[in-house]
């Protein structure tokens, strides 16, 4: 994924190298969500670099085979955090947090799941290939979670603007 995009107010994007990192700290981002599983990472220390510019390196691993409630959750509660902003969540393409940006925001709207996909696409995301994450998301539109989506998902974005 070149580039960067924003998908309710998060940048979202690849693994920034040192000249990206300095872009990002030019442009205000405080806060950088490392979305890479265990094992996804390499090369460049992507926290240390951050800290040297005045920014903070979270870790919310979201799983490349199965993503859960949880991951969601902590990813969620990360990027909406006012304390955190601006916030840039970065993955190995930047696929992940992408599509569970998109994801949260048809549910914010309590939008289909059909909604969801071309929400991705339109962001230049096929979440086809990303088998976990397409799977959580026809999972929780297909099964009683229905309930959960409209009552926590929604609810939490009402008192919590994105």
């Amino acid at each position: 994924m070149d580039g960067f995009i924003t998908c309710e107010g998060v940048r979202v994007g690849g693994v920034p190298d040192g000249k990206a990192l300095e872009q990002l700290a030019a442009q205000g981002v405080r806060t950088l969500v490392d979305a890479r599983e265990e094992g996804e990472a390499s090369g460049e220390d992507v926290a240390a670099l951050a800290a040297g510019l005045g920014m903070t390196c979270l870790r919310m691993p979201i799983s490349r085979r199965r993503v859960d409630v949880a991951q969601i959750e902590r990813f969620r509660d990360c990027v909406q955090n006012p304390a955190n902003a601006p916030v840039y969540a970065f993955s190995k393409g930047g696929k992940r947090p992408a599509g569970v940006l998109c994801f949260l925001a048809c549910a914010r709207m309590g939008d289909s799941v059909i909604e969801v996909f071309r929400r991705a696409k339109q962001y230049g995301l096929e979440l086809e290939r990303e088998r976990g994450l397409k799977r959580f998301i026809l999972d929780f539109y297909s099964s009683h979670r229905g309930d959960m989506l409209n009552n926590h998902f929604q609810k939490h974005f009402q008192h919590h603007p994105a």
